[in-house]
């Protein structure tokens, strides 16, 4: 992939949005990141189609970064940033509040009470995560992350162009959704109901809400959020999570993350008793990593979740 600058002298190449929704609205963009190799961190938003950057403004009460997108198949220039955070928003734009340093906070889905992420609650939306680091004086890496994790809004795809290591060989990486993945996995949730009108998980759907898209839910939040907000009960998860402790007091997990493997066990007896314990492999100097049953948390305010010691 090619690359030309910004008026910052950061590099940009093409990034191609296509709105494939049929939706007759506007479509926003927000994208927000740090600049590489300075200390401390500066936090800065791109505010035109030629991927020009201006910081974020410092200790708003709220503001938006937003730009609207001229038509439906629309290039812009990304520049090289890291920690990147790539919001799009439907008919309106999404607003944010910052700190002293101008690190604002994330857009949510699931504050509908909240003075200013209320606002928010209400718009369609979604977001997606990069990175572009530098490996070496000739080779950038830029990683994508499209894991939804909060709530499932728009059914997303990116499609990243470039090349292998070898700077040759010619690669495209295509990760999200595709189709109609978002009739079919609200009609899934809507299916459920019908089967059985006691069934929870289709309460985690957020209603057309009458703006502006009638008929078109918002989004399906995670079970945590739905217990937050209490239409999801929150002892739903609860004999599930003990049968997955139950079942790796027996039988290791293996998981590997950027800092290394680790081999995890529900440990029966002994000062770890009832943690699922993650050991790195022998030699590492890595730390062994303890989770709590979260059904064990008596913590105040604890509702679901991981808890490490």
């Amino acid at each position: 992939m090619s690359s030309n600058q910004n008026k910052r002298g950061l590099e940009t190449i093409p990034f191609q949005i296509v709105d494939q929704s049929g939706l007759n609205s506007p479509l926003y963009i927000w994208i927000q990141g740090i600049i590489p190799d300075k200390q401390p961190n500066e936090y800065v938003y791109v505010n035109d189609l030629e991927g020009n950057v201006a910081d974020i403004p410092k200790s708003s009460a709220k503001t938006s970064l937003s730009i609207l997108l001229p038509e439906k198949d629309t290039t812009i220039a990304l520049p090289r940033l890291v920690s990147l955070r790539v919001y799009l928003s439907f008919s309106e734009e999404l607003f944010t509040t910052t700190t002293a340093d101008g690190i604002p906070d994330s857009p949510s889905g699931w504050l509908p009470d909240n003075p200013n992420q209320g606002g928010n609650y209400k718009i369609l939306f979604d977001f997606f995560e990069l990175t572009w680091t530098r490996d070496d004086p000739t080779r950038t890496s830029l990683g994508a992350n499209l894991s939804q994790l909060d709530f499932f809004g728009l059914p997303l795809q990116l499609d990243n162009y470039g090349y292998k290591p070898d700077l040759k060989t010619e690669e495209h990486l295509k990760t999200g959704f595709e189709g109609n993945a978002r009739s079919n996995i609200f009609k899934a949730f809507k299916d459920l109901k019908i089967k059985d009108p006691t069934e929870p998980w289709s309460n985690l759907v957020v209603p057309d809400l009458s703006r502006p898209f009638l008929g078109i839910p918002l989004r399906i939040l995670s079970p945590y959020h739905g217990m937050e907000l209490n239409p999801f009960p929150k002892n739903q998860l609860e004999t599930y999570i003990d049968k997955l402790w139950a079942y790796y007091t027996k039988k290791n997990l293996r998981v590997t993350v950027n800092s290394g493997d680790y081999t995890g066990l529900v440990h029966i007896g002994g000062p770890n008793k009832d943690l699922f314990v993650f050991e790195p492999l022998t030699g590492s100097e890595l730390k062994p990593v303890m989770i709590m049953n979260p059904n064990k948390n008596s913590r105040p305010g604890f509702i679901s979740g991981s808890n490490y010691n």
